[in-house]
C-alpha cells in the first residue's frame, strides 16, 4: 500500500535525486513509495542541510516545489520555471 500511487494509478517507488549543474549527481535519497510527496523526501531526506547548501546558493527545480522558505533559513534560493496558463 506504501508504493501505490493515487496519481500513477500504480505501484511506484520515488527517489530525489540532485545534481550539479555539469550533471554530476550530489544526492540521492533513499527510495520512498509512491504516496510519498517530494516535499516530504526532501523535507525528511536530509537535503534541508547546511552540509549541502551554502548562503547564496541557487537551488532549481519544478513548478510547484513549495520549499523555498525552507531553502531560504539556509541562506539559498530556490528558482523555479513561472506558471503558465
Amino acid at each position: 500500500a506504501k508504493t501505490y500511487s493515487n496519481y500513477k494509478k500504480w505501484t511506484t517507488a520515488k527517489y530525489f535525486i540532485a545534481c550539479h549543474p555539469s550533471g554530476g549527481i550530489t544526492f540521492l535519497s533513499k527510495g520512498w513509495g509512491g504516496r510519498a510527496s517530494d516535499v516530504h523526501i526532501v523535507r525528511q531526506s536530509g537535503f534541508l542541510s547546511s552540509s549541502y547548501h551554502q548562503p547564496g546558493d541557487q537551488i532549481l527545480a519544478d513548478r510547484g516545489f513549495t520549499l523555498g522558505e525552507d531553502f531560504a533559513v539556509l541562506g539559498a534560493h530556490l528558482i523555479m520555471p513561472a506558471f503558465t496558463l
